[in-house]
C-alpha cells in the first residue's frame, strides 16, 4: 500500500519530469550549465514506447525559472487556437522511429522553440507514476478523437502533481525514474545527469509553482 510519503515523493518524482528540473540541452552533445536560471523543456506523452510507430497523446512546453513552471499545451492545442488542426478530432499522429531518436523532428507540431531538454514517456510510465502521487491508474480520453476532453484530463493531472510537489525529493523517487528507462521513459539527458541534477534540486529544498497562463 502507498503510504502518504510515497505519495509526495511520486508526485515530485512526476515534476521532475514535467518541470523540467533536469536541466539540459538538446543538442548533438549534451552538455549544461550547473545552475541555469531558465530551461525550455518538452515532454512528450506516448501510448506505447515498446511500440514501432507510438501513438502521440500530448506534447507539452515547459519553461522553468527558478521554481516556477509555465505550463503550454502544444497537442492537443486549446480550442482557443480553433485555426490549428489539432483543437479538432483529427487521424492519429504515429511517431517514426526518426522523431523518437531526435526530438527536433517534431518541428511541425512544436514549432521553432529550442528545446533544450526533452522527456518521452508513456502510459506505462504515467500509470506508474500517477499511482505513487496518490491517483489510481486511469484510461485517458484518446486525444486524437476528443482532443479538448484529453487536454483538461492532462490539465487536471498535472495541477495534482503540481500541488504534491512540496517536499525535498529523495533517492528512493529517483530510483522509480531510473527504473522506467528506457522501456517506457527516455529522455535526452543521460542517467548520470539525471542523478547529478536531481542532487541538485533535492539540496535546493524549494517548493514548485505551476502556471498555466495559455488559460488567461
Amino acid at each position: 500500500m502507498i503510504g502518504p510519503r510515497q505519495t509526495v515523493l511520486g508526485g515530485l518524482a512526476v515534476l521532475g519530469l514535467i518541470g523540467g528540473l533536469f536541466v539540459g540541452r538538446l543538442s548533438r552533445v549534451l552538455a549544461a550549465p550547473e545552475h541555469p536560471a531558465e530551461s525550455q523543456v518538452l515532454i512528450a506523452l506516448v501510448d506505447d514506447l515498446r511500440s514501432a510507430e507510438p501513438r502521440l497523446l500530448g506534447l507539452w512546453a515547459v519553461t522553468k525559472a527558478d521554481t516556477t513552471l509555465q505550463l503550454r499545451p502544444i497537442y492537443p492545442a486549446p480550442l482557443t487556437d480553433r485555426q490549428n488542426l489539432y483543437a479538432q478530432p483529427h487521424a492519429a499522429i504515429r511517431l517514426s522511429p526518426q522523431q523518437l531518436q531526435g526530438p527536433q523532428r517534431l518541428i511541425t507540431l512544436s514549432g521553432s522553440d529550442h528545446w533544450e531538454t526533452v522527456h518521452w514517456l508513456d502510459l506505462t510510465a504515467f500509470a506508474t507514476l500517477n499511482t505513487l502521487a496518490g491517483h489510481a491508474p486511469a484510461l485517458y480520453s484518446q486525444t486524437w478523437e476528443q482532443p479538448q476532453r484529453a487536454l483538461r484530463d492532462q490539465v487536471a493531472v498535472l495541477n495534482h502533481l503540481c500541488a504534491a510537489a512540496s517536499v525535498a525529493i529523495t533517492p528512493e523517487s529517483l530510483d522509480v525514474l531510473l527504473g522506467l528507462m528506457p522501456k517506457h521513459l527516455r529522455s535526452t539527458l543521460s542517467p548520470f545527469e539525471l542523478i547529478t541534477t536531481w542532487d541538485d534540486w533535492a539540496q535546493q529544498n524549494a517548493g514548485v509553482h505551476c502556471s498555466h497562463s495559455w488559460t488567461g
